[in-house]
């Protein structure tokens, strides 16, 4: 098991609350035993996750009322589509095909949710036989070779084609068939009823039942524990009263004197209204750096996670022009065994406060980094829509507060499709949307690292975005030799780096 899935059953199972730094202390099952007897009982009780009989009127989670509220401002946005494509050579059996994602969709309560208004509140409506369809067209009838472009234009049509809340469905399937023997299959599924860990339990369902289905045999899958409106009523009930309150002081003393917005030096003047157009770029670290990242990280006694906020948050402080800057992380915030396995939107951001006010050098940085980044994932539990909401800082509608700059380490897979008797290839989609002016995304190849920089095209044009980029990697480049150094002595050196490579 990896750290924070350990992590999270420990402290699901028996109600402890342990960081990273003492779950790896113990070195042995008998000491760490005895640290767990060790924890105090927890102060504040919360009902047990469980199923239950649902009433008439449903609530949304926390998450689900955030994103439900921007659609309210914005109908239709697709900034929140999430979409998943696949390219599939063989004979593929499109009924096997269909009964595992009716399947899927029997099997996930959100997959058949919408979402209606009464009283003026929005609830969860959760439909008993929904309807299940994929949409099929056949491009490999037409007289002459559909080029490429032709193709990646109906997949793009389709992943950017806007939900409708309260009618749904908001999950969409479309099969493009462009040969004989090749298939395009894309999925999109609306935010509010998923996140990026659901996509990875798409897959393993897709996975084990289209093989099961595909040999008429009948589904393997055991029955989910709960369902994501269980979770709903629970976050409802248990995120009230002292634990929320406690929860809620940690973020307003944390963030009580941060700056909620950041000074990035756009290219084009920032629109007065937020917009939600963008694009992303790719950049391959190598594997060698990769693993040298990793190894200094441990070294220093961080995560991976933790030095690339404190090398970011160098570049930020510095092409801002601030002491202290604050980083958006999307955080899983499956801290329940039973939500493991389930499709919902469960993820949850912290605000990651990052201060360089003093010459700092390298380690002391990332201590620094280090300890707010495990005082923050023992606060995760409070909705980040509601911290803000405690802190209220000045509202401005051309740009979120504590929220312009997101940092994501994306170190557990998406798993591969595999279908029985085909080969799979996946499809990487280049969005057209973005939820914030800078998303950095790292993702774990075989390769090395790959940085993906979402970012907004009404602010940036692609020569600041790849200047950026090659600021940050040389950040950690002089982060990871030379530590020691004080950080406005690196910063120089980055800036004559970049400086020479631009000349």
């Amino acid at each position: 098991l990896r750290a924070t899935q350990l992590l999270a059953q420990l402290q699901a199972h028996f109600s402890i609350q342990l960081t990273q730094r003492e779950l790896f202390a113990a070195p042995t099952i008998a000491q760490l035993a005895d640290l767990i007897d060790q924890q105090d009982a927890p102060s504040v009780s919360t009902p047990p996750l469980g199923r239950r009989v649902y009433d008439d009127i449903i609530p949304l989670s926390f998450a689900q009322q955030r994103l439900w509220f921007l659609d309210q401002l914005e109908p239709g946005n697709a900034a929140y589509n999430i979409p998943l494509a696949i390219s599939i050579t063989g004979p593929l059996n499109r009924l096997a095909l269909y009964q595992a994602m009716r399947e899927i969709i029997c099997r996930h309560e959100t997959l058949r949710t919408t979402f209606q208004v009464q009283h003026g509140k929005p609830h969860q409506v959760i439909h008993k036989n929904p309807t299940v369809a994929i949409k099929i067209i056949e491009l490999n009838r037409a007289p002459t070779t559909i080029p490429d472009a032709v193709v990646r234009s109906k997949i793009e049509e389709e992943i950017h084609h806007p939900f409708h809340l309260a009618c749904g469905p908001l999950l969409r399937m479309f099969l493009l068939q462009t040969q004989s023997q090749v298939h395009i299959f894309v999925i999109t599924l609306h935010h509010i009823i998923s996140d990026g860990w659901s996509v990875g339990v798409l897959v393993q369902e897709l996975n084990v039942l289209y093989n099961a289905f595909v040999q008429q045999l009948p589904a393997p899958l055991p029955a989910l524990p709960i369902q994501y409106a269980d979770f709903a009523y629970w976050q409802q009930e248990s995120l009230y009263g002292i634990h929320l309150n406690d929860q809620q002081s940690y973020w307003v003393q944390q963030l009580h004197d941060a700056t909620p917005y950041l000074n990035l030096p756009t290219d084009y003047p920032r629109p007065p209204v937020q917009s939600f157009e963008g694009t992303s770029c790719l950049f391959q670290m190598s594997e060698e750096f990769s693993q040298q990242l990793r190894a200094f990280s441990k070294q220093e006694g961080v995560t991976l996670f933790m030095t690339l906020l404190a090398a970011l948050g160098i570049v930020l402080t510095r092409i801002c022009e601030q002491d202290e800057i604050v980083v958006a992380a999307p955080i899983a915030n499956r801290t329940h065994h039973e939500v493991t396995n389930l499709i919902g939107f469960f993820v949850n951001t912290l605000a990651l406060r990052v201060a360089l006010s003093g010459d700092l050098d390298g380690h002391t940085l990332l201590a620094q980094v280090h300890t707010t980044t495990l005082e923050s994932y023992n606060h995760q539990d409070i909705p980040f829509i509601q911290v803000v909401e405690a802190l209220k800082p000045p509202r401005d509608t051309s740009r979120s507060p504590f929220s312009q700059v997101f940092l994501t380490l994306q170190n557990v897979p998406i798993p591969e499709v595999q279908l029985k008797d085909l080969s799979v290839q996946p499809i990487n989609l280049i969005t057209e949307k973005t939820k914030a002016d800078l998303s950095f995304t790292f993702l774990e190849h075989k390769e090395g690292l790959q940085l993906e920089i979402q970012y907004s095209t009404h602010l940036f044009s692609i020569g600041t975005i790849k200047r950026i980029q090659h600021q940050y990697r040389a950040t950690l480049e002089y982060l990871v030799n030379y530590p020691e150094w004080k950080i406005s002595h690196l910063w120089t050196q980055v800036s004559d780096t970049i400086q020479r490579t631009y000349e």
